[in-house]
């Protein structure tokens, strides 16, 4: 494949190298670097907690300024309720056993898009409800098949490192549930499993009061969406032009990976 664009699917082709020069099977592999990927998530989640503070002891107190009247602390970038929404992408890492075809477990990038309130409950706490949609048509003309959505329903928690920063560190963690919705064959419409998930991350606020408006808030951040849980398919979603009746239940363990862009509106000048 020299010469050509790489994509996702030749991950699959580097898995039957290192099974053959490791003489192992390829789901030992495919089982082996999804249990490092994890671990790796899990230690860049760990390491933001470390950091963290350090960032906030080293901030900048420019931004802190007090009530001369009454000596009391007021931040000037508080959050109570906002509205927005939200772009990114998301990758879909889905695991089949038993594997079909060797196929790799990592989908195209999809676009993804969606809405989310946000409240701030203190200072160095927010919580939000957000909605997340993906589409994936890639086989819909290449085997005639449905195309196949994901969805996410949100509940997270964002802490804050530095409060009272124009820019504001956090790391999140929460609540989830997963919809997603399988394409079959053309006219046969999808097939649906819901799903309980965590989620965490990291990211950052940009504040931006603006007089008389309140204040725009845009917040880059990475999310991660773990299923609790396997499903159970008699569609292979690695191979969905397949007939069904020919081969047994496949089991599907599902996380998304999105890394987004949020605009968040707090009109604050409602609640003075």
């Amino acid at each position: 494949h020299r010469g050509t664009r790489n994509t996702p699917d030749k991950v699959k082709l580097v898995a039957e190298k290192i099974a053959e020069i490791k003489n192992i099977s390829i789901n030992e592999v495919i089982s082996m670097t999804t249990i490092n990927a994890k671990k790796l998530f899990g230690l860049l989640s760990i390491l933001f907690f470390m950091i963290m503070p350090l960032i906030s002891y080293s901030q900048s107190q420019d931004d802190i300024y007090y009530d001369d009247e009454e000596e009391n602390y007021v931040n000037p970038y508080q959050k109570v309720l906002g509205f927005g929404f939200t772009l990114g992408t998301n990758t879909v890492v889905e695991s089949y056993n038993p594997v079909r075809y060797a196929k790799s477990a990592s989908m195209p990038v999809l676009f993804s898009y969606g809405g989310l309130v946000q409240y701030g409950m203190l200072d160095f706490l927010t919580l939000s409800a957000s909605y997340v949609y993906s589409k994936d048509t890639r086989n819909v003309e290449l085997h005639k098949v449905e195309p196949t959505t994901y969805q996410q329903f949100e509940l997270t928690s964002h802490w804050i490192a530095n409060p009272h920063g124009r820019v504001n560190f956090y790391g999140m963690i929460g609540a989830s549930m997963l919809v997603n919705n399988y394409g079959k064959s053309i006219g046969q419409g999808q097939e649906t499993f819901t799903r309980s998930a965590i989620n965490g991350g990291i990211g950052f606020f940009i504040n931006i009061p603006i007089n008389s408006m309140g204040m725009f808030v845009v917040a880059g951040e990475w999310k991660l969406n773990y299923q609790l849980g396997i499903v159970e398919s008699q569609w292979d979603p690695s191979n969905p032009y397949l007939n069904p009746n020919n081969y047994e239940p496949t089991e599907i363990s599902t996380f998304f990976s999105i890394p987004k862009l949020n605009i968040i509106w707090y009109p604050t000048f409602l609640f003075d």
